[in-house]
């Protein structure tokens, strides 16, 4: 059993695992790899993970037919386990879950033991097949080799997005998502703001609390115990701590909310024509350092995050060919090119349904970005009971509004940092 780690490297791993699984689910049934989590457990019917002890393991010739196996220890929010049952629906109504990834039919028999090295294995982490197909390069091409070296993952996005795109929404919300100017708003778009009077690069120094004259990009030198690691985070989690105290990340909050209310808002505003806007109530931090991945192909709506969406994605170092963002220009196209940016840029997209993702860090510069969401007010529900579970206005997401006539944009409903806002909040 594997010792539980964050969120994030759980779902890094999805595709992976439902391989290796495979082989271990009878034909004839279904298998669903999915994260629990502790406080939705406990919210929806006031149980724990101890519900899962009530399904016990059925086996027939060597083959799961039916139960819960617990792939990883129980954390103190996750824990990951493997449901077998006749359908994914079945499987999805015994661990109480909506999501979660369909292992599928068995392939040709792989091993699952961690002695072996990567290269005795049938199936490696995405990283490292894309680093092979496109041999190292700095650069990236995607030629119809590299592209079928990722296709395990291209799928999944492709079966997400198109579940994805049976939601419905109410007859307003649904004509303002359709709307010309929605269309044009969500197109990748690199703008422009003022680093100085925005100083959203000071304050993430100093939550960070980095001394001397060492640059963001260099912070591999102070942080490097367990860089390259796919789930060792120890100095990682050192590195960013400053975020999880309230008092310490007061500044930088402060600075993000003044970047979201005096330029995304009005922006947004502007162009859509709204007096509600939602965002993020706290941007997702990442740190990538030399060797390191984060994150594979995805789409934001794979994860429930509604159609609404606007990506903003703010770079505090150069971005620079391997440590930068890949994205696609429009959902399904598949046209992946990393984002060239700096700080004092930003760059608008739809990730809920354009693929991106990032790959190996092979530059010699560490790249630290936030990225965030916004949404047009008109596009998302007002009752906070009719809003996605884990999105809800006052917590995940925070809200402002205008002052009358000619007025400036005010917070009126905050949310805070969550295990939703990705490392180092996963675990808290």
């Amino acid at each position: 059993m594997i010792k539980c780690v964050s969120e994030i490297n759980l779902r890094e791993n999805m595709g992976t695992l439902v391989l290796h699984l495979a082989q271990y689910v009878h034909p004839e049934r279904t298998g669903l790899y999915t994260i629990l989590s502790r406080s939705y457990l406990k919210d929806l019917d006031g149980t724990d993970f101890s519900f899962v002890d009530e399904y016990a393991l059925v086996v027939e010739d060597g083959k799961i037919v039916e139960g819960i196996l617990r792939l990883t220890e129980e954390g103190e929010e996750f824990m990951a386990v493997l449901v077998v049952a006749g359908t994914v629906e079945e499987a999805r109504k015994i661990a109480k879950v909506e999501g979660g990834e369909k292992v599928p039919v068995a392939p040709a028999p792989v091993s699952l033991s961690l002695s072996e090295t990567k290269a005795k294995r049938k199936f490696v982490w995405f990283s490292d097949r894309l680093k092979i197909a496109s041999g190292s390069a700095q650069v990236i091409t995607f030629t119809p080799e590299v592209l079928a070296s990722i296709e395990v993952e291209l799928a999944k996005v492709r079966a997400g997005r198109a579940e994805a795109q049976k939601r419905t929404y109410g007859a307003d919300i649904q004509a303002q998502l359709d709307s010309d100017e929605w269309r044009e708003l969500r197109q990748e778009t690199v703008r422009e703001f003022d680093g100085v009077s925005h100083k959203m690069l000071e304050a993430f120094r100093e939550v960070l609390n980095i001394k001397g004259g060492v640059e963001l990009d260099e912070l591999h030198t102070l942080f490097h115990g367990d860089q390259g690691s796919k789930i060792d985070r120890r100095e990682k989690t050192l590195m960013l701590g400053g975020l999880r105290d309230a008092e310490k990340r007061q500044t930088f909050l402060d600075a993000y909310e003044k970047l979201i209310l005096e330029v995304l808002v009005p922006m947004v505003a502007e162009k859509i024509g709204c007096s509600r806007v939602v965002f993020q109530s706290f941007p997702c931090v990442r740190v990538l350092r030399p060797n390191e991945f984060s994150i594979g192909p995805h789409c934001d709506a794979q994860y429930q995050l509604p159609d609404g969406n606007l990506n903003v994605y703010l770079p505090l170092t150069d971005l620079v060919d391997t440590n930068s963002l890949y994205l696609e220009s429009q959902p399904g196209k598949e046209d992946f090119h990393p984002l060239k940016m700096e700080y004092g840029e930003l760059c608008t997209f739809w990730g809920c349904y354009c693929t991106h993702f990032a790959v190996e860090n092979l530059t010699d510069k560490t790249r630290v970005s936030l990225d965030f969401r916004v949404i047009p007010g008109g596009m998302y529900e007002k009752d906070v009971e009719k809003q996605e579970v884990d999105f809800k206005v006052g917590s995940y997401y925070s809200e402002c509004r205008k002052n009358g006539e000619g007025g400036g944009w005010a917070v009126t409903t905050r949310g805070f940092p969550s295990h939703r806002h990705g490392f180092p909040h996963t675990n808290k």
